[in-house]
């Protein structure tokens, strides 16, 4: 099956995200922007406007958790999150490699 997102019928600006078993997921790689089988190279800025578009412009509904899978990188993203987010807990799971939290 190729997932590709569609509009939402509650609010035809928003985006409908894809729902398995109550469970709502959205991810870039559903979106028409994002080419099959190839990697997508973006950097910082286009990243958090990505991160923002989807969290902002997709239909979530009432959520008791939202659970973001973030790329590596500097730490821009969850900053980004942190000024447009109401964030009332984080659990951080990393790689065990000194590089992935010496700035932790």
């Amino acid at each position: 099956e190729d997932p590709r997102v569609t509009l939402s019928q509650e609010n035809e600006s928003m985006l409908a995200p894809l729902d398995y078993e109550g469970v709502k997921l959205m991810s870039y790689g559903f979106t028409a922007k994002a080419q099959k089988n190839q990697a997508s190279v973006m950097r910082g800025p286009m990243v958090a406007s990505t991160v923002h578009q989807l969290i902002a412009f997709t239909d979530w509904g009432e959520l008791d958790y939202l659970i973001l899978d973030l790329p590596p990188g500097t730490g821009d993203i969850q900053l980004t999150l942190c000024q447009e987010v109401t964030i009332d807990g984080a659990v951080v799971v990393t790689t065990p490699q000194r590089l992935s939290f010496v700035d932790v």
